[in-house]
């Protein structure tokens, strides 16, 4: 589970005479939240009429939240004349700074089994194993614009800085409540499986990407391919190749519309469908959907479902 926020105005971007080119500032927030099964054999015993289950079988949680905070500036660094069409080059770079508070703990189902809210156990293991990391990342980024559209190359957190987790699995006979030292044992269970100790890596990202406007420019088509897999700060693996087409009306009263497809060439796997509109100009909203569903209470749900709203406006 992902959410995200950015702060009122930003990203915010403007033009400086004295600088020669564009400074933008944005500050946004984010969470995101991981369960996995961590399995294990089930025990069986029957004593007398009744029958026992045990088992080490566990949750595996992480999760936490990531402050950033970006100044970038950019601006035209040559004009070449490709077939008879003026073309003009933009470079830019962004040094954004993170705050990321990160926790990761293993929730023994045993621990659970006593009428204890899961939610209670992990909020308990949370306050007692969270860290803070503050660093910096790195972008830079090309943009040669041609009169009916533009291609790029993004490199994104090229330095690859890192955010620590806290280690479980450790000194367990120390710890005197009952249920975190049983969550702590299990960790040592699964520790063939799961880092006991890790440090999340935001790796380095190139990005390729394209948008070509009809010549009245009212249909965009676009698209954009990462050309290497990262990880987010809970693991999961990601390479997206992506294409949309969209329709921009000449009114403010008509609304704009806009429809994507894009892949994930690792991890998940998913292929997901959006649909988008612009309303009044400012306005815009965007849903998607994976094309892949799963089973719930017998009702089919998509693997993944997104909702993104936003204001944009120029003056």
């Amino acid at each position: 589970v992902g959410l995200g926020i950015h702060a009122p105005l930003a990203p915010f971007a403007m033009r400086s005479e004295w600088l020669g080119g564009v400074v933008t500032f944005d500050l946004q927030g984010g969470g995101v939240f991981d369960t996995s099964f961590l399995d294990a054999p089930l025990d069986i015993e029957l004593v007398g009429g009744d029958i026992n289950l045990t088992t080490e079988s566990a949750l595996y949680v992480k999760g936490g939240s990531l402050l950033t905070g970006s100044v970038g500036y950019s601006r035209e660094v040559w004009q070449p004349q490709v077939f008879d069409m003026e073309s003009k080059l933009y470079a830019g770079f962004q040094t954004n700074v993170y705050k990321a508070s990160l926790n990761k703990q293993v929730i023994a189902l045993e621990s659970i089994l006593d009428d204890e809210d899961v939610g209670d156990v992990i909020r308990d293991e949370f306050d007692e194993n969270t860290v803070d990391t503050t660093q910096v990342g790195l972008d830079f980024g090309l943009i040669w614009a041609l009169p009916y559209g533009q291609v790029g190359i993004t490199l994104a957190n090229i330095n690859e800085p890192e955010f620590d987790y806290g280690d479980i699995g450790t000194n367990c006979s120390a710890i005197t409540d009952t249920a975190r030292q049983t969550n702590c044992f299990a960790a040592q269970t699964f520790s063939n499986e799961i880092d006991l100790s890790e440090t999340a890596v935001m790796s380095a990202k190139t990005t390729i990407e394209g948008a070509f406007y009809t010549r009245n420019k009212h249909w965009l088509l676009s698209g954009a391919a990462d050309l290497n897999s990262t990880f987010d700060l809970v693991g999961r693996e990601s390479q997206y190749i992506s294409a949309s087409a969209s329709y921009f009306s000449d009114s403010y009263l008509l609304p704009n519309v806009r429809l994507g497809l894009s892949q994930n060439l690792s991890g998940s796997e998913l292929t997901t469908v959006s649909i988008g509109t612009t309303l009044f100009g400012v306005f815009n909203m965007d849903l998607s959907s994976s094309l892949d569903q799963i089973e719930v209470d017998g009702n089919k749900v998509p693997r993944n479902f997104g909702l993104n709203i936003g204001i944009a406006e120029k003056f």
